[in-house]
């Protein structure tokens, strides 16, 4: 559904598939070309409580909606603050209160222990292994994308070799596999922890 309990998190979610095409195309990539058994993904946005993310996705409703028309678009690049209640401005995002900004992406993955043998196999048991991932760092929007875009540009700079493969259109999941990404974005201040249950 378009909102769900994590019980392990103790966090509310709203279906969010912004990402969910980029995870997808990856994984039609380690099928076809690597002979990898493909993941299933769901992407949500993460809020305390039922009435937090209610009140999240109305305001997303809402944006869409001004988005959609070409009238309520120009509304609110005219009059951003009136428009969303203060939650946009036109001077942008005030730097000292950025500073305090912290984001966090966490994974959760349920699997098998045992490999099989070719990719198109299927278990019969149910998944006996649990994973999980958590990625954190400073303001999503503006530290932590610079951040990425330069631990991504100096990944390319000295390991090239290892992430073009056949060259064209990649996927971040495909070109960066086997390279040292992670390193780099954790050189820079940001936390990659990993706990295996």
């Amino acid at each position: 559904g378009i909102l769900h309990k994590n019980d392990k998190l103790g966090l509310w979610g709203i279906f969010l598939p912004t990402d969910e095409p980029v995870v997808y195309r990856t994984q039609r990539y380690r099928f076809d070309e690597l002979q990898q058994r493909p993941i299933q993904f769901q992407q949500f946005f993460a809020t305390r409580s039922f009435f937090q993310a209610v009140g999240m996705l109305l305001g997303m409703v809402y944006f869409a909606f001004m988005c959609y028309f070409g009238w309520t678009r120009n509304l609110l690049f005219k009059y951003p603050e009136i428009m969303t209640a203060g939650v946009f401005k036109h001077a942008g995002a005030d730097r000292e209160k950025l500073k305090g900004v912290k984001f966090t992406a966490t994974l959760i993955g349920h699997g098998w222990s045992q490999q099989l043998l070719a990719a198109s196999d299927q278990h019969v048991d149910p998944p006996d292994s649990s994973l999980l991932v958590t990625v954190s760092g400073p303001d999503p929007a503006y530290a932590a994308t610079s951040l990425m875009m330069v631990a991504t540009a100096m990944t390319i700079l000295r390991e090239k070799s290892l992430c073009t493969g056949k060259g064209g259109v990649m996927t971040p999941g495909v070109a960066f596999a086997n390279t040292k990404l992670i390193d780099r974005i954790v050189e820079r201040g940001m936390t990659v922890s990993v706990v295996k249950e």
